[in-house]
């Protein structure tokens, strides 16, 4: 037995000496690689690495408007429309700008009689999108809003129920 015997053979010694050449030669490759792909990134990129986009806090709306639409007429947002008995009027209650999704304003439509308002229409997060009302009798009222004259308006408020803002009245006029 000679004194290698505990020790790798100068065969096996070889080999793993070009295992590790191998080894580190891929590492020092892939290095290379990565180095390299970043510095075509920051060069292409004007000396940033990733672009920032500042971003601004959303605007709370500060008025709304209401559209009153009917079928072959023209929509309006003040003043007064007469319709034919039995026409469906839309009102729609159109913030001045629209809302991001977490902003908790309210919106709604209401009628001037028969008592001093009457709520018709309620919109809270996240169902502002869309705020709008179809003229038709009213059950909890009694009344029928599609009869007469009624004069409707828009408001806008905040989460806890306080009105910010109406818009202009419309007064529509159900003809016989």
């Amino acid at each position: 037995m000679s004194e290698h015997d505990g020790g790798a053979s100068p065969r096996r010694s070889a080999k793993l000496r070009a295992q590790r050449v191998t080894a580190t030669s891929v590492a020092l490759v892939i290095t290379l690689v990565a180095v390299g792909g970043f510095y075509w990134v920051f060069s292409t990129s004007g000396g940033r690495a990733g672009s920032v986009t500042p971003t601004t806090a959303p605007v709370p709306p500060s008025s709304v408007e209401l559209s009153a639409s009917a079928p072959g007429m023209s929509p309006i947002t003040q003043g007064n429309m007469t319709v034919p008995a039995g026409t469906m009027v839309t009102l729609a209650v159109v913030p001045d700008h629209p809302l991001a999704p977490y902003q908790t304003f309210t919106m709604g439509v209401f009628a001037h009689d028969p008592y001093g308002f009457s709520e018709l229409q309620y919109c809270a997060y996240p169902d502002t999108s869309v705020c709008s009302y179809v003229v038709s009798y009213s059950s909890a009222e009694g009344t029928d809003y599609a009869k007469g004259t009624h004069t409707f308006t828009a408001f806008l408020g905040n989460v806890g129920g306080a009105i910010l803002n109406n818009s202009e009245d419309i007064s529509i006029t159900w003809s016989q």
